[in-house]
């Protein structure tokens, strides 16, 4: 079964919105991009100022169970177990993500329709699926883009705290991102190339005047 069926249906966003507004939380806050995401502190303090109402509960294994974390967006409610939470607080990675990745869903489905949020998601494309937004602004939070986009998958474990599954999927992410702007720059260029070879096909300025020209010189043998 796959991570994202679990998802619910969301208005659509694109991985360069989810850049977006982690970038404007890092403003926001004055967060350095070139350090570890301090996910512990922007739980028990900056979301306290986001949202006036805003309630975080450290749950026992008895009562979350299999769950890691939970986040009820519209309640303004998250819920970590409290080995999890631990974790978190230790700077351990696995951890760190899943509570960086209930923080993402509180920043960007807080306003979703309930109607919408009943609706699974298993059969939609992923720019639609709660869990895929979640994870994805989840990984812009904590291994920014303008930070780790030159950097290899050890290195970006070992610098932002994450585990060692996390740094590489950034990493192909990354890297599949890069090529697809590349190959994007390269129809451009063949798109240009093509346009102007079409141009410089077209009769020059110089070529148009000699030919109105000639157009008057035999209007006026003809009259």
């Amino acid at each position: 079964m796959n991570h994202y069926d679990d998802g619910y249906e969301v208005p659509p966003c694109s991985t360069q919105d989810l850049r977006n507004i982690s970038d404007l939380v890092r403003r926001i806050f004055d967060i350095d991009p070139e350090k570890p995401f301090p996910v512990c502190e922007f739980i028990e303090f900056a979301l306290y100022e986001l949202f006036d109402d805003f309630k975080f509960e450290i749950c026992t294994k008895a009562e979350m169970r299999e769950k890691h974390g939970e986040t009820l967006p519209g309640r303004h409610l998250i819920r970590l177990r409290e080995d999890v939470y631990d974790g978190m607080c230790e700077g351990v990675g696995q951890h760190r993500y899943t509570a960086a990745h209930e923080i993402a869903h509180l920043l960007k489905h807080e306003h979703v329709p309930v109607a919408m949020a009943r609706r699974r998601a298993e059969h939609l494309p992923l720019f639609r699926n709660s869990e895929w937004q979640a994870d994805t602004l989840a990984a812009e939070l904590l291994m920014p883009f303008s930070a780790v986009r030159f950097l290899t998958a050890p290195e970006i474990e070992d610098r932002f705290l994450v585990s060692s599954s996390a740094a590489r999927v950034r990493f192909n992410k990354l890297q599949k991102e890069a090529a697809r702007r590349s190959n994007r720059k390269k129809r451009a260029n063949i798109m240009s190339a093509r346009f102007s070879e079409r141009h410089n096909a077209f009769p020059s300025q110089e070529n148009i005047m000699t030919f109105q020209s000639f157009q008057h010189k035999s209007e006026v043998c003809l009259s």
